[in-house]
C-alpha cells in the first residue's frame, strides 16, 4: 500500500471518520484496515494514542490539571496547618502519581530499543543467510562467532 494513501486513511482515521466508511472510500477490507494499523501501531505509529490526542483538546487537559494541583496544594496546606489528619504518605502518593503522568514514558523509549535490537539481530541473520547462499563461509563464520558482540557494539 503506498505510503500517501496509508496516511490519508490515518487522517480520515484521526478526523473521527467510522472504520466502514474509511474502508468503502478508499475500497479496502476492514481486516486490510486493521492489518494496516497494527503495522503502523509495530512500528511505532499508535493510531488510537493518536486519536486520544486529538479527542483531547488541550484547553480541557490544562483545566483538569489546573484542578488537580489547585486540590494538591490545598491538601498540603491543610496537612501542613495542622486542621486535619490526611497522611503525608498518601499526599506524596498523588504527587508521584502526578509526576508520572506528566513525564515522558521511559516503557516506550525501552519499547523502542528493544524493536530495534530486534531489527538489528534480524539484519545479522539476513546477511548470514545471504552469505551462506553465496557460499561466502568466511562471512557465515564470522557473523555467527561475533554475532552477540556486534549487536551489543551497536547498543553502546
Amino acid at each position: 500500500m503506498k505510503a500517501l494513501h496509508l496516511k490519508e486513511i490515518k487522517n480520515a482515521y484521526l478526523s473521527g471518520k467510522e472504520v466502514s466508511s474509511i474502508c468503502t472510500l478508499f475500497n479496502i477490507t476492514r481486516s486490510t484496515f486493521y492489518y494496516q494499523k497494527r503495522r503502523a501501531k509495530e512500528a511505532g505509529d499508535d493510531w488510537d494514542e493518536a486519536l486520544l490526542r486529538e479527542k483531547r483538546e488541550e484547553k480541557e487537559v490544562r483545566a483538569s490539571e489546573e484542578y488537580f494541583l489547585a486540590t494538591l496544594i490545598d491538601s498540603f496546606e491543610i496537612v501542613l496547618q495542622g486542621d486535619t489528619k490526611p497522611s503525608l504518605e498518601k499526599l506524596n502518593k498523588y504527587a508521584q502519581t502526578y509526576w508520572k503522568l506528566k513525564a515522558p514514558k521511559n516503557d516506550d523509549a525501552f519499547k523502542l530499543k528493544d524493536k530495534l535490537r530486534e531489527k538489528a539481530e534480524l539484519t545479522v541473520k539476513v546477511i548470514a543467510n545471504l552469505a551462506l547462499e553465496q557460499q561466502e563461509n568466511e562471512v557465515v563464520e564470522f557473523l555467527s562467532a561475533n554475532s552477540e558482540e556486534i549487536i551489543k557494539r551497536v547498543f553502546k
